[in-house]
């Protein structure tokens, strides 16, 4: 007789298990291919984030940018190229190069990003260029002069000429004698059409202004408008950085007039002339291409861009009067935002993933010991012929290397083929454990003892280690939840990438809750058979009896229903609780369902809107100006806003962090104008203060807030009653601002037009839907709606699989007993009866555990991940339970569950019909 080899054992095998194999291999592609696409992912959904977040902001915002009250530069760098025309560079030179040099030290990927610089030189002062009574329309029509050596190119010449250049002389001052006398300078000029039309100025009509406030600038200048022009392109992201230059400012005051300000432009060749004629801000940005940004690259951006802002660019000393040019973007908080969000989200799916890997491994255990099983014969007869443990450990080990490495090379090279991105060496480090997995397990099983049946309700040795190992994993667990608890929240542009502790503790979580799921199963499945007992026949005392004396699974079906169930219950409560949480932000922001902000708002125009259908209450917001808000011989500068009191109230009911306004407020106390003010600026109400207008108004303090929702930013303000303000300024306090509130059940898109048609074309509407649009088109939160649906497919799909396993499991042994029942007269349907009950009781006390688990898991996430960038509020969200989607996710987990397991029961069923009663022999 020929001694066993490794080759006819695994052929033996491999014929007697085709099923459990397969589904090992499948289950490791699956979870391999998952985990290899999981950094390919995060990291997709955060560049897709980061160009979303960028692409939001107007280029004015978005390109580092800065202005001094200097002139830029008056030294030449030398190295730098010529960037504009031969008749500009001479003028220009000296900006361009200090420009150019700024940027070339810059580190990458901000270097290559910032485009060629622009710039231009504006007037500090607006001169006015008529006198009131000149246009009986116009209170006031001022002109900002401009030098701008790139607006050329970009315009067309509607009427008349291009300005021609100023003589170099042509405002020269003897230091001795600043003053310049009568003699005016002729200066050309052009601007745009809508500007000219506001200005009522006409093509070669002259305006004498007096240029400059300081001696050695003050000179009488008469302005020619020579032409007009409009832009080639609008859109043009040139013209964000001065849509003044196109459209002027007007101000339209009740109060004071029609007032008109709009930039005159200037020939640029005309440097050398103007130079000290005025005083001059310089204005410069670099515009920034952002195409390049990555998720990858973006904390090194996020880094060049900070020192980028944090050093001031030194300017001319020419004058005696040097400064810095100081560097602002909006690139920097956007960055910020979306590196925290992509943190959260690294954080959010590592707690997330780990249950269902942690169900991956238990289904490979379960299907590993499906395996054994339907080998035992053919491993106990190659141990009787003596094979040593070593050689069968060292088969089923091969076995599973045979399994498992193919089909994780599979799943992660299909990741990388559909995900493709740039990822590091640690992105494969958990497909390789999952690939060696089979291998461990099925030499882990693979010994003596489990070629023999063992009851696992009778006292072994075992029980005592069982005992320690479970001590173990509750105080690893402690100790990681205690970890997480005491380090708080953690999500920053900083710390960005996967914790482990957070990836572990969830794992640590639901195995503790699948080890007391196991040790509360038995005593409560035997008090239900208990109960079941008398007059219901033999099946549910048997079968909880089997149940408790002989829990054929074991701890892996129980994790996998406890982890699906809590997944399913995690996703369900997390979405709600970010949606919440952005709403929350979304109103707080706006102060009210309808904000509009424009120009002056008029009483019919405030009368009209709140007689419009769906507005059930209006308040307007007039800036008062800055007033001294006094206590004592002490006092704060602080805006003061008149505002309707008893609207604002009811307006701001519902708005999280509104100021409290107190019943009474639009009433006089006893002398007194009631007020609310911000915490910051009055500590103690109860002192005596008062509003130090011409006549001294006493206060009377009824609130105080930190933040004055929907009005202001500030961290100082003043609220007022409108008429009661009005009482005491003598002044019509014409709002800007209107705060609007909407009926139950009204179309806020129909009202915010009929408001915006009211007011002017030129008004701002926002609601805080506006706010939510952009928060459900976030490529981060659209890719965790998926990932957590396709987590909770992933954990209900192995969460079923677990349970057929382990009902293929205790086959055999169900097989023999009912084959022996089938003699005593037992019915098919009761034996239907008897596998329900192996699995079903597990099931409804896992269940129940999940949930729990579930709820622990979204408490935890709240209390260790940083939630507000994703939300953009200033507060962490608190858990909120949308019970309709709790109860369709779970009730569909369960379905898929539920139909796996009924399907197992009749295959079990069929099986047992066919059997043929052999005592003492497994089938």
């Amino acid at each position: 007789m020929s001694r066993p080899t490794a080759r006819r054992i695994v052929v033996a095998g491999a014929r007697s298990a085709v099923g459990p194999a397969v589904t090992i291999a499948l289950v490791v592609l699956v979870i391999a291919g998952t985990l290899a696409a999981w950094p390919r992912l995060l990291d997709r959904m955060s560049t897709a984030e980061l160009r979303y977040q960028v692409g939001l902001l107007a280029p004015q915002v978005r390109d580092p940018s800065g202005a001094v009250n200097n002139w830029l530069a008056d030294d030449v760098v030398t190295g730098t190229e010529q960037s504009l025309p031969d008749d500009l560079w001479p003028q220009w030179r000296a900006w361009d190069s200090t420009l150019q040099a700024l940027r070339d030290r810059q580190a990458e990927p901000v270097r290559s990003a910032l485009g060629d610089p622009r710039y231009r030189a504006v007037a500090q002062d607006a001169v006015p260029t008529v006198e009131r009574t000149e246009l009986p329309d116009r209170a006031s029509a001022s002109a900002v002069l401009v030098l701008d050596p790139f607006l050329a190119d970009r315009v067309r010449l509607v009427d008349g000429t291009t300005p021609g250049a100023v003589p170099d002389d042509a405002f020269a001052v003897d230091p001795a004698d600043p003053a310049t006398g009568d003699d005016a300078v002729p200066v050309d000029l052009w601007m745009s059409v809508d500007s000219a039309d506001e200005m009522r100025w006409e093509v070669g009509d002259t305006r004498r202004v007096t240029l400059g406030s300081a001696p050695w600038s003050a000179g009488v200048a008469d302005l020619r408008l020579t032409g007009t022009f409009e832009a080639l392109d609008p859109d043009e992201p040139f013209w964000q950085h001065t849509p003044s230059t196109l459209f002027p400012n007007v101000d339209d005051n009740p109060d004071t007039g029609y007032h008109v300000t709009a930039r005159a432009i200037l020939d640029p060749t005309s440097v050398a002339a103007l130079r000290f004629a005025t005083t001059w801000t310089s204005e410069a940005w670099f515009p920034f291409d952002v195409s390049d940004l990555s998720a990858t690259n973006a904390p090194a951006a996020l880094a060049g861009l900070r020192g980028l802002v944090d050093t001031p660019l030194p300017t001319s000393e020419a004058g005696g009067f040097p400064a810095e040019l100081e560097w602002d973007t909006q690139l920097v908080p956007a960055i910020e935002r979306v590196l925290g969000r992509s943190a959260g989200l690294d954080a959010v799916f590592a707690l997330v993933a780990s249950g269902p890997v942690g169900v991956a491994l238990a289904v490979i255990a379960l299907t590993g010991r499906l395996l054994l099983d339907r080998r035992r014969g053919v491993l106990a007869l190659a141990l009787a012929r003596g094979a040593s443990g070593v050689q069968m450990r060292s088969v089923m080990a091969l076995e599973g290397l045979v399994l498992g490495v193919p089909a994780a090379a599979i799943g992660v090279a299909a990741a990388a083929l559909l995900v493709p991105a740039d990822v590091g060496a640690g992105a494969y480090v958990l497909p390789a454990a999952v690939a060696l997995a089979p291998a461990v397990t099925l030499a882990g099983v693979t010994n003596r003892r489990s070629l023999r049946p063992v009851r696992e309700d009778l006292g072994t040795g075992r029980a005592k280690a069982r005992g320690v190992a479970e001590l173990v994993l509750v105080v690893l667990t402690a100790a990681a939840v205690v970890l997480l608890l005491q380090r708080g929240l953690v999500a920053s542009a900083g710390e960005a990438g996967v914790d482990p502790l957070i990836v572990a503790t969830p794992l640590l979580l639901a195995m503790c809750t699948a080890v007391g799921t196991m040790r509360l199963y038995p005593p409560l499945v035997l008090g239900l058979g208990r109960r079941l007992r008398s007059g219901r026949g033999l099946v549910p005392s048997l079968g909880a009896a089997r149940a408790a004396r002989s829990p054929v699974p074991g701890l892996a079906p129980a994790l996998s229903v406890v982890v699906g169930v809590a997944i399913t219950v995690f996703a369900a409560l997390l979405l709600p609780t970010i949606r919440g949480g952005a709403e929350t932000a979304a109103l707080r922001d706006v102060g009210a369902d309808l904000r509009v902000s424009g120009p002056v708002i008029t009483d019919e125009q405030l009368a009209a809107i709140a007689s419009l259908d769906g507005v059930a209450d209006v308040s307007p917001v007039a800036n008062n100006g800055t007033t001294q808000v006094r206590e004592g011989r002490g006092g704060v500068a602080a805006p003061v806003f008149a505002v309707d009191m008893e609207a604002l109230a009811r307006i701001q009911a519902d708005v999280p962090g509104a100021a409290p306004i107190p019943a009474g407020s639009a009433e006089w106390h006893d002398g007194a104008l009631p007020a609310v003010a911000s915490s910051q600026l009055v500590e103690d109400p109860d002192a005596d203060w008062r509003l130090a207008l011409a006549d001294p108004v006493p206060l009377d303090v009824v609130a105080t807030a930190p933040d004055a929702v929907g009005i202001t930013n500030a961290p100082t303000w003043l609220l007022a009653d409108r008429a009661l303000l009005s009482e005491v300024t003598n002044a019509g306090l014409a709002p800007r601002l209107v705060l609007v509130s909407l009926d139950d059940g009204a179309d806020p898109a129909s009202v915010e037009e009929q408001v915006l048609a009211l007011v002017a074309p030129t008004a701002v509407a926002t609601m805080p839907a506006d706010s939510l649009a952009d928060f459900d088109t976030s490529p981060v939160v659209s890719g965790m709606r998926t990932g957590l649906a396709l987590t909770i497919a992933i954990a209900g799909v192995l969460a079923a699989l677990a349970c057929v396993l382990t009902l293929a499991i205790a086959a055999p042994a169900r097989t023999r007993l009912v084959a022996v029942l089938r003699t005593l007269g037992l019915r098919p349907r009761e034996e239907v009866g008897l596998v329900l009950w192996e699995i079903v009781p597990l099931l409804a006390v896992s269940v129940v555990a999940g949930g729990v688990l579930g709820v622990a898991f979204g408490v935890l996430l709240t209390r260790v991940v940083d939630l507000r960038p994703f939300t953009g509020g200033s507060e962490q969200p608190g858990i909120v339970v949308d019970g309709p989607l709790l109860g369709l996710v779970i009730g569909g987990l369960l379905a898929v569950v539920a139909l796996a397991v009924a399907v197992s029961a009749l295959v079990a069923r069929r099986r047992a019909v066919g059997v043929v009663l052999r005592v003492g022999e497994d089938t």
